[in-house]
């Protein structure tokens, strides 16, 4: 089955970005090539913004190189383009990176709650 699948995306200012992909194409294959465009789309909007226009950062080269959208064994994550390691499935980065910041603060003595996950301590009068 052929075709195409695509969408726009829209910034705040109401310019857009159209992305597609090939049906018929491994699901992995389309993760990757939609990523690829999402990433190129928010690029050009951070940088549009006078921000930093590296999206996803590398968690290993901070402020260095983006992430990069590959295939690998079948699914699409990504991956840093210096060294080759995978460092989430595209969808899970961002669980990804909290859990290593998490183990990072542990293996350091230290102690890392998020919002959610901390106790309201009661007042005392």
């Amino acid at each position: 089955m052929g075709g195409v699948a695509g969408v726009m995306l829209y910034e705040p200012d109401g310019t857009g970005m159209g992305i597609s992909t090939m049906l018929g194409q491994p699901r992995a294959q389309q993760v990757a090539e939609l990523a690829d465009q999402v990433q190129e789309w928010a690029v050009e909007a951070l940088c549009a913004a006078t921000m930093p226009a590296v999206w996803p950062e590398c968690p290993a080269h901070p402020n260095a190189h983006p992430l990069a959208p590959v295939v690998l064994h079948g699914q699409a994550v990504w991956s840093c383009p210096r060294d080759g390691v995978t460092v989430a499935l595209i969808g899970e980065l961002a669980a990804t990176l909290t859990t290593a910041a998490d183990r990072r603060v542990e293996a350091e003595g230290g102690e890392r709650r998020s919002a959610r996950k901390r106790k309201r301590q009661p007042t005392r009068d």
